[in-house]
């Protein structure tokens, strides 16, 4: 039995839900493992873990709602106040979801539909400080008969509560950062997407979310690549490198409306592939200047 341990940290600022998918993800990688069982256990008893959909972001808020409305923070329904008016709540809180979620992983990935993910669930309104940890059983890649223990250490470290009515001053914001990137790049005009689509030199690319796809329907032909995943897909060093995007064609980016595919443009221009554009406006553009689309067969 072989073991390996690691501490990663995940700030909370009070009571919220925080998305810890791509730290478990990623450790889970590294240890090798490619098909076993992975188990998280929190010991906090003003905290929890489950999972759910982390695609939409409403669907944190509403559960956020959900619970806040569920378990009144009213000092006068508990008996147990030792440590504020949310101490009994956030317990209360914690009972009515998970500790210990256990789920399936193949091939060094979990075995989900796209869009969920591991929720960490801070329930009390301070910060929290606490550990938890995962258990990942499996065989390691090469070996048919060792199943090997892994443990992960998780840290929770207090921090500064956020006043999320106070937005935040950033230095440069998304609008600025598209117009800067078309400064650098080429962009296809909708009439000149629709003349180069027939091209055996030019590859579309679809950077939209599998789930606008299914809603929305997709240019017939056209290679799918998560946003998420584009520059590991480009990158020849990558173990996830798609040769697709190194035979050498004209590759033409788009998403809905232009904006993530100008920013993954400028991206992998940097990077070096090159040549490359993006299509001004998108599918919806594309959509409607009647470009054909092919919508998907309903699911069962």
């Amino acid at each position: 039995m072989e073991q390996s341990q690691a501490t990663v940290t995940i700030p909370t600022a009070g009571q919220g839900l925080t998305d810890i998918t791509g730290k478990v993800s990623g450790w889970l990688q590294e240890t090798g493992v490619r098909d076993g069982l992975l188990t998280l256990f929190c010991r906090h008893t003003s905290a929890s873990l489950t999972i759910q959909e982390n695609a939409d972001p409403d669907v944190q808020r509403d559960l956020e709602t959900f619970f806040s409305r569920l378990v009144a923070e009213d000092p006068a329904l508990y008996r147990h106040t030792a440590e504020g008016p949310d101490d009994m709540p956030a317990h209360i809180r914690a009972a009515l979801t998970q500790t210990q979620p256990r789920f399936r992983f193949r091939a060094g990935v979990c075995c989900w539909a796209p869009g969920r993910g591991f929720i960490f669930s801070s329930t009390g309104a301070r910060p929290i400080g606490g550990r938890w940890r995962s258990i990942f059983s499996g065989a390691r890649l090469g070996t048919e008969s060792l199943f090997s223990c892994y443990s992960l250490h998780l840290k929770l470290i207090p921090q500064r509560r956020i006043d999320r009515k106070t937005p935040m001053a950033l230095k440069i914001g998304v609008a600025q950062m598209v117009a800067d990137a078309e400064k650098e790049i080429e962009t296809l005009s909708i009439d000149q997407a629709l003349a180069a689509k027939n091209d055996p030199d030019v590859l579309f690319v679809d950077l939209r979310d599998v789930r606008e796809l299914r809603r929305e329907g997709r240019v017939p032909g056209a290679k799918h690549c998560p946003r998420g995943m584009l520059e590991f897909w480009v990158d020849p060093d990558s173990k996830y490198f798609d040769p697709d995007f190194g035979a050498g064609k004209k590759l033409v980016f788009f998403c809905a409306m232009g904006w993530r595919s100008a920013l993954a443009t400028q991206t992998v221009q940097r990077m070096g592939l090159e040549p490359v554009a993006h299509i001004d406006g998108g599918f919806t553009a594309w959509k409607d200047a009647g470009g054909a689309v092919e919508m998907p067969e309903p699911r069962a």
